[in-house]
């Protein structure tokens, strides 16, 4: 139907046009009669909104007189209603210079000037328009918004003040007036203001957020109340008065009344898919789930095709570990709308989930090239190059998120996070601060804070956020766990395990709050009362990978090798990407010298992590540990391949191309690297000391040696290295007496027969 009229519609224009050329062809041809019929056609099309037939009349008259610039200033309208800016300066530009006395046209030209930030330009161009007409206020509106722009509040306020007087029923100026007069921090006029500019335009919804900010500023809560009721009773149908209100509500703790707020809107409008999506996304936005769920199922009962419920769903499943249902519901976004950006990016972080990073990242990557400034592609992105751990590019990429929107809540959650894990606890600490500042209700932005002040030694600061943490969530055992985390590091035993037991009361099942809680019991010195809760957590949660993964990390701790062994194992069944229990399996066997199940369990967690260096570089070791130096050289150099300055895979890598002796200058390097990243192991400082004894460079061997020896005096093979340089120095007595010390030490193999045959040589 739609169809068939628009074919209609087009056959009328086109026998229009027949019919215009029809008679031009039958009758004397006027130029100045024939622009202003297309001119007035354009006009005519506009109050239609239909903007691109009105463009092509404007062309149609310019046809007849490249010079008109009433026809030029109509382009520029038909542009700007099409938000084509571009085009519609350049048309104003072109009506202003045709006719230079129109400040009608010189007003649309500063109005994008203001709008592109060419606020210079704009103030020219203004202060020219009130100097030939002073009694422009539309001038002296425009004027005192690029003077706010350009931080001039006070002249902002003089033009915007001279602009109330001539335009006294502008609701837009009183409103710009009164933002103005709250910067000057001048409440008492700027209440006034925004009040008028309710009563010239109740029907605008902003006049009341606007009211009920500056009451929030004040401190007052029953009149930002008042304002917000104020208007909602002008605008019952406005979603966002209701969600401003509910919002309000809840930051003074008043969920009940937010919750009634909600309420009503739903009643207001119960076959309105928008706002059931708009209630959803309140609830989510307080992890209410299944509230959340019930509203966007909701919208999509009232809109089963409406592309932007589906995208809420899939968020939802995303959000709850749906992840079948999630794809299942994007494959359809997709198919329906190919280009939708959020499917796009949901898409994406299916991928992540399923462990498809790469194909992540290359999806992001076009998402990225696509949205432009969006901040969510960049944080996924962050979030993919994190688990690849690519650690600089995903902190460039939760900055890129924040350079875009400087308050975006998930980025400066994840940077911060980020920041102390790689223990960057200084530049956490300002991130985190930041996030507070600008969401002081966020919960976990004040866990984040007060986690990082622990890890300073600010047991003040750690107290306060928890507290802060608390108010925010009173059953949520974290802040309580934190609380008790400070008693504990001020030795005030008692009131730590009384939080600590608050907290498990809290949430019997939480694994981050048991896993807290047996750290607690090990520092004090009573690991069977650790191993007792974390068989507790098992025993209630049986299906819980972390639970079986945290007791048997403390019967590794505490030797019990075969409960460590079960747990380890069931901990992989439940999980087998869990990382860590394949990590901890692999330093089980190692302990027990079952070399090759270690190597099998670490290239396990390997495949999981391909780009860690600790891996690769235990990985070595173990190879090494056996014989196979081929494969050991290999894993080292992975090692450094993913991290150059990585100091235990250039020391050990180092030390085998020195045992082989086919290149001491490649050893040497490899180990003067190790040395700079890791200055104080000795097993560092021997591995250089003995590439360079047997590069004959003995003057700096031998104190290299001694520095081990100091730092080591039981280890037989440091004194033995020492006794061998000190020889070849030609300190004879010195160097015989540090082999008789590492065969004292019980120096064994080859290296204790190559010593007592020196002795015997030099006897």
């Amino acid at each position: 139907m739609k169809n068939s009229v628009r074919r209609a519609t087009i056959a009328a224009r086109g026998l229009a046009a027949l019919l215009a050329c029809f008679l031009l062809a039958n009758c004397s041809f006027n130029p100045q009669k024939e622009k202003k019929a297309y001119l007035e056609s354009a006009v005519r099309y506009m109050k239609k909104h239909d903007y691109q037939a009105a463009a092509i009349q404007c062309k149609n008259a310019l046809k007849v007189d490249p010079r008109f610039a009433d026809a030029f200033f109509q382009l520029g309208l038909a542009n700007e209603a099409q938000q084509n800016w571009a085009e519609a300066y350049k048309n104003y530009n072109q009506a202003a210079e045709l006719a230079p006395q129109r400040t009608d046209v010189r007003l649309k030209l500063a109005q994008i000037e203001i709008l592109t930030a060419e606020y210079t330009r704009a103030q020219d161009v203004l202060s020219s328009i009130v100097k030939q007409d002073p009694n422009n206020g539309s001038a002296y509106a425009l004027l005192g918004a690029c003077k706010l722009a350009r931080k001039q509040p006070q002249a902002a306020r003089d033009a915007l003040t001279r602009a109330a007087q001539l335009l006294p029923k502008s609701a837009s100026v009183r409103t710009d007036l009164g933002l103005v007069e709250v910067t000057l921090r001048q409440f008492a006029t700027a209440e006034q203001h925004l009040k008028e500019a309710i009563n010239l335009n109740p029907h605008d919804p902003n006049g009341y957020s606007n009211l009920a900010n500056l009451y929030k500023l004040l401190g007052d809560p029953r009149k930002e109340a008042e304002a917000f009721d104020q208007g909602i009773q002008q605008n019952p149908d406005t979603e966002r008065l209701y969600l401003a209100a509910a919002d309000m509500l809840d930051a003074q703790g008043k969920h009940a009344e937010a919750a009634e707020v909600l309420e009503r809107l739903a009643a207001r409008k119960p076959k309105s898919a928008v706002t059931s999506l708009a209630i959803g996304d309140y609830d989510l936005a307080r992890n209410e789930m299944p509230e959340a769920l019930s509203r966007y199922q909701h919208a999509l009962e009232l809109a089963p095709r409406d592309t932007s419920a589906m995208d809420r769903m899939v968020t939802w499943d995303l959000s709850n570990g749906k992840l079948k249902d999630a794809d299942t519901l994007n494959a359809a976004v997709l198919k329906q709308q190919p280009g939708d950006a959020d499917a796009g990016l949901a898409r994406a972080q299916i991928l992540l989930e399923e462990g498809k990073v790469q194909d992540a990242i290359l999806r992001l990557r076009k998402e990225i090239t696509e949205q432009g400034d969006a901040p969510l592609p960049h944080h996924l992105l962050a979030l993919a190059q994190w688990r690849q751990q690519n650690l600089a590019d995903a902190k460039n990429e939760f900055r890129s998120a924040l350079r875009f929107d400087p308050a975006y809540l998930p980025s400066e959650r994840g940077l911060t996070e980020l920041l102390l894990s790689t223990n960057d606890i200084s530049a956490a600490r300002d991130v985190a601060s930041g996030l507070v500042r600008q969401h002081p209700g966020d919960l976990t932005g004040r866990m984040l804070l007060s986690t990082i002040n622990l890890r300073l030694g600010n047991m003040a600061g750690a107290r306060a956020n928890a507290a802060a943490a608390h108010e925010i969530a009173p059953k949520d055992p974290r802040p309580t766990v934190n609380l008790a985390l400070a008693d504990a590091a001020e030795k005030r035993w008692a009131q730590a395990e009384a939080e600590f037991q608050t907290a498990v009361a809290f949430d019997p099942h939480s694994l981050a709050t048991i896993t807290e809680f047996t750290a607690y019991w090990m520092r004090r010195g009573q690991p069977d009362r650790a191993i007792a809760l974390a068989r507790q957590l098992v025993n209630s949660s049986p299906g819980d990978a972390g639970a079986h993964l945290l007791l048997g990390s403390l019967a590794l701790q505490t030797k019990q090798d075969n409960l460590a062994a079960a747990e380890l194992e069931q901990a992989t069944q439940l999980a087998p990407k869990l990382v860590q229990a394949h990590t901890m399996l692999g330093q089980l066997y190692q302990n027990q010298n079952m070399t090759p199940q270690a190597i099998q369990q670490y290239e396990a967690a390997l495949a999981l992590q391909p780009k860690s260096a600790f891996l690769e570089s235990v990985l070595g070791n173990l190879y090494s540990n056996i014989g196979k130096t081929d494969a050991a050289k290999h894993h080292y150099l992975s090692a450094l391949a993913i991290d150059p300055n990585y100091g235990p895979a250039a020391g050990n890598l180092a030390w085998l191309e020195a045992q082989s002796g086919d290149n001491l200058d490649v050893a040497l390097s490899l180990a003067e690297r190790a040395k700079q990243a890791m200055p104080d192991p000795a097993p560092i400082t021997d591995t250089l000391a003995w590439i360079q004894y047997k590069k004959g460079v003995y003057a700096s061997a031998v104190p290299l040696f001694e520095e081990c020896v100091k730092k080591a005096p039981s280890s037989p093979i440091y004194h033995y290295h020492l006794g061998l340089a000190l020889l070849a120095s030609g300190q004879k007595g010195e160097g015989r007496a540090q082999l008789e010390a590492a065969l004292r030490l019980k120096l064994a193999g080859d290296d204790a027969k190559n010593a007592r045959q020196t002795l015997g040589r030099r006897n």
